[in-house]
């Protein structure tokens, strides 16, 4: 919270490097967000014959589904695919995942794995069950390559390791949100306020806990790395330029 500052304004930390003091100016997180969510839900842009779209922290809005189709329609041509989930901190719906994945397949698939701790405890009883996803036109049929980062939180996690599991993408991520499972929403009825818990436990497919997975291709970092270069798409643009053409 020290670190977060006050709700307006810059925040400036010094720090002793050395016997010098360096001060680090951050701009208030509030104007980034603010930022953002003028931002379409997803941009799409070339690098070569490889397309790349990046949802910009819009999985919990179902409008993003007819801006991802929109999208995918406009890179079609393109031989090969990255799908950028880097801002994606709010999470989302399964809704729009399942949207996005069913892109990638061509047959009903398994994508995520469900385990309701809840009923457990009550019942003695697990409940557990696995979500699949249906096919979706357009298909895409080239390689694709998905990336993730430490913003990558909740249904971002569960986007890359779902596209893993059902599509076959590989996956580019250092340590991600390591998000603990669905929130389930609780009103509270005299002061009106909502509560958000965890209530479910997620699982890759092959049962790894979606908090303890680690991408085919770990990074050590998820976006911009000291030198000022995004070493994490240039690693998956260098994997898709070695897939056959």
């Amino acid at each position: 919270l020290l670190v977060n500052g006050r709700r307006a304004g810059e925040r400036r930390l010094t720090f002793q490097v050395g016997d010098q003091p360096r001060t680090l100016t951050l701009g208030n997180p509030r104007d980034f967000a603010k930022a953002v969510q003028q931002r379409p839900p997803v941009t799409l842009t070339r690098v070569g014959d490889s397309a790349v779209l990046r949802f910009e922290n819009s999985l919990g809005d179902r409008a993003t589904i007819a801006a991802f189709d929109a999208a995918l329609k406009g890179a079609l041509d393109a031989r090969a695919l990255v799908i950028d989930l880097r801002n994606t901190p709010s999470g989302g719906n399964t809704d729009v995942a399942r949207a996005v994945i069913g892109h990638f397949i061509d047959r009903e698939r398994p994508y995520q794995r469900h385990r309701i701790p809840g009923v457990e405890r009550e019942t003695t009883v697990p409940r557990v069950f696995v979500e699949w996803v249906a096919p979706r036109a357009p298909r895409f049929t080239g390689p694709v390559a998905v990336l993730g980062g430490p913003w990558t939180g909740s249904m971002g996690e569960g986007l890359v390791i779902g596209l893993h599991a059902a599509a076959g993408a590989r996956t580019f991520a250092p340590d991600m949100g390591d998000l603990l499972g669905a929130l389930h929403r609780f009103p509270l009825g005299i002061c009106g306020a909502t509560v958000e818990l965890g209530a479910e436990h997620l699982s890759h497919v092959d049962g790894t806990p979606r908090e303890a997975y680690v991408a085919d291709v770990p990074l050590e970092f998820g976006d911009l790395n000291p030198a000022g270069e995004d070493a994490a798409l240039a690693a998956a643009l260098a994997w898709l330029a070695q897939q056959a053409r």
